[in-house]
């Protein structure tokens, strides 16, 4: 486990991503915060090891700074790489609390609306350029034979 505080106090600029299934089969971000902090809380032994604040920046905007790419925030000369969230989705209850919502609470429903280079991707939390009931067809097409994994 990376000393995450101890990263964050000496000034280290600390960035969280996805790069590929075998590291993360979620490969969501979000997922990437929750277990960033929760895990920095294990290792420290102590709940306030770090703050949602800083795993929410971590997984946005010090990406694209570390990297020097125009991504991670809303300005002007940005791609517009954005997600919409649903801030009265369950999840995310109390909204007064977005950010700690969105790092230890948030469920995949709340994800509204996904925006890459200003074109969507997903629209009322569905991905819109992809057949997904043609992908079920093709798994099970391509898998009908496998049998499960002995015990």
């Amino acid at each position: 486990m990376a000393p995450l505080r101890d990263m964050l106090a000496r000034g280290i600029p600390v960035c969280l991503g996805t790069d590929g299934g075998c590291t993360n089969s979620r490969r969501s971000v979000f997922e990437e915060m929750r277990m960033a902090a929760l895990l920095a809380k294990a290792r420290d032994a102590d709940a306030e090891a770090v703050t949602a604040e800083q795993v929410l920046l971590a997984g946005t905007a010090r990406g694209g700074e570390v990297l020097g790419l125009p991504v991670g925030r809303i300005a002007a000369g940005y791609l517009a790489d954005l997600v919409v969230l649903d801030l009265e989705a369950l999840s995310l209850q109390p909204a007064g609390t977005a950010e700690k919502q969105v790092v230890y609470a948030m469920q995949p429903e709340a994800i509204r609306r996904v925006l890459v280079g200003g074109e969507p991707i997903v629209e009322d939390g569905r991905p819109v350029r992809v057949d997904e009931d043609a992908i079920r067809a093709e798994v099970a097409r391509v898998t009908a034979g496998w049998a499960p994994p002995p015990r």
